[in-house]
């Protein structure tokens, strides 16, 4: 084990079942974290660990949230990794003002009230806690086109939108609550290789210099460092795991 001091600690990760929320799920169980996951789908997953227990709470639920936090924890959280998205796969083209208003308000609202309450619950118990926000490469620059072309898959307007916000909201929190100790930071994620189609691989690879997507245990390395002592002195950092992809453009 490389982060020792991750050891006996407690996390909580907001959307651990998804393709980029579980492979930090493995990765911090396997670093001996006790890890809370949080989705609507909890009850669904199965992992097989007992230093896992599954929360099934809507993202956007502050009655749920608050109630989650008035829990008797034995190891009190204080780590808190936001992966998650919602997203109307059946939507992926529809722009009109209807979509735009349900995604902005899901996934805003949601981020603002578990970074709130997140940063409460270590102020009240004196933890020198950290978050870790999953971004996108198109909260920073805009997906091309001719990636999409002829495909069934786009990009839709609202996930560059919110995602270009996460970065606002990351430094208002690093700014005002680093004298509480707390650290908050963003991993910047490139297309993760997910069984999309291979016209969309090949398209996409070729502008990687690196030259291939994102695996999802890439993610596990970052996110062990960042929650672990060795990032102690790093907060309100943007990082990108994309392969090289933002510096190629």
């Amino acid at each position: 084990m490389i982060f020792k001091d991750l050891e006996g600690k407690s996390a909580i990760i907001l959307g651990g079942g998804g393709s980029v929320g579980r492979p930090i799920l493995e990765a911090f169980l396997n670093a001996g974290i006790f890890v809370y996951m949080i989705s609507r789908r909890a009850s669904k997953i199965k992992i097989g660990s007992d230093n896992c227990k599954f929360i099934d709470i809507d993202m956007n639920d502050e009655k749920s949230i608050d109630l989650f936090f008035k829990k008797d924890f034995s190891i009190k959280p204080s780590i808190f990794v936001n992966a998650a998205y919602f997203r109307d796969s059946n939507k992926n083209s529809d722009y009109s003002l209807s979509a735009w208003k349900e995604a902005v308000s899901i996934n805003s609202s949601a981020a603002y009230l578990w970074y709130s309450k997140v940063t409460n619950f270590f102020i009240v118990n004196n933890i020198r806690g950290n978050l870790i926000n999953i971004s996108s490469i198109y909260g920073y620059i805009n997906a091309h086109p001719k990636l999409y072309e002829n495909l069934n898959m786009n990009t839709e307007p609202h996930y560059p939108f919110v995602k270009a916000g996460l970065s606002a909201l990351n430094r208002y929190f690093s700014v005002n609550f680093g004298k509480n100790k707390i650290r908050y930071n963003i991993i910047i994620l490139g297309g993760v290789l997910n069984n999309q189609p291979k016209e969309f691989i090949d398209r996409y690879c070729k502008k990687v210099p690196l030259n291939r997507m994102a695996k999802p245990k890439d993610l596990m390395g970052l996110c062990l460092f960042l929650a672990s002592d060795a990032a102690g002195y790093i907060t309100g950092a943007e990082i990108p795991l994309d392969g090289g992809l933002l510096i190629s453009r």
